[in-house]
């Protein structure tokens, strides 16, 4: 006599997780000194010439030098800049009021059994005339 089975098992899980919470909180604080140094500061000023139209002024097509400015410029020698920090923390809160975590799972299963036996016809002719033989015994 052959048996012959075959068993299959096919699982899908799905697993869902959601977490809320508060809008966290975060305090961040630093603490420092700025340090700022220049050389010589040299400025200087020479004449630009301001004129003025004046239409109806027949002579030079009207223009008129009403002043002078200028030109100027700044000078700074060397300048230097510093940034010392001596502190720097950051405190953060993440649901102060509790944390929310959600989880939820499906599963979706699938079970094949496949299952075949095969007799030899001697054997099978044997077991019947065995049977009908004790039932007659009866």
């Amino acid at each position: 006599m052959t048996l012959k089975s075959k068993v299959e098992l096919h699982g899908h899980p799905d697993l869902k997780v959601r977490a809320s919470t508060d809008p966290i909180e975060l305090d961040l604080r630093c603490e420092g000194a700025f340090k700022l140094a220049t050389g010589p500061i040299r400025a200087r000023i020479e004449r630009i010439p301001v004129t003025v139209r004046i239409p109806f002024l027949a002579r030079a097509h009207g223009n008129v030098q009403a002043m002078t400015v200028g030109p100027f410029d700044v000078q700074i020698d060397p300048a230097e800049a510093k940034l010392k920090v001596i502190e720097c923390w950051a405190k953060a809160k993440i649901g102060k009021d509790g944390l929310r975590v959600d989880l939820t799972g499906l599963g979706a299963c699938k079970f094949d059994v496949e299952m075949t036996a095969e007799m030899p016809t001697k054997a099978l002719g044997a077991a019947l005339k065995g049977a009908l033989e004790s039932g007659q015994e009866s």
